[in-house]
């Protein structure tokens, strides 16, 4: 598998959070590119569709539309393709975190009710790159 370390893929139905995630992710990051899609079909097409250069990483909210994050992060660690990606998974919900772990994703984080703990946050996320 090849991976193109110039772009971060981030699921979230969320236009708010998905707009603030852009925004300060470019406040963040100037050298990686982003990709937004709205859900687990969304997630899974634009992978499809990749040839040889998937991103860098995943973030993953865990509430997306007709599956969990955790029913996703299963499905990618099974198909060889996708399994090498990192997912971080970014949610309001507390409890989701050693789930989420225990099915492959590298780390999990809690939205933060604030902008300077967004950016705190953003910057922990993409250690793991």
């Amino acid at each position: 598998m090849k991976t193109n370390t110039r772009y971060v893929l981030l699921a979230d139905d969320d236009i708010d959070d998905q707009m603030l995630f852009a925004e300060i992710f470019y406040q963040v990051s100037r050298e990686l590119n982003l990709t937004i899609v709205s859900g687990s079909n969304e997630l899974f097409s634009h992978l499809n569709a990749c040839k040889d250069i998937y991103p860098c990483l995943i973030i993953l909210d865990y509430n997306i539309p007709l599956v969990t994050g955790l029913e996703v992060i299963k499905e990618l660690k099974k198909d060889s393709r996708f399994s090498g990606i990192p997912v971080i998974v970014f949610s309001t919900a507390e409890s989701i975190g050693k789930q989420c772990l225990d099915a492959g994703a590298v780390s999990c984080f809690i939205k933060p009710a604030r902008i300077s703990g967004f950016i705190e946050v953003m910057q922990q996320m993409l250690v793991c790159i």
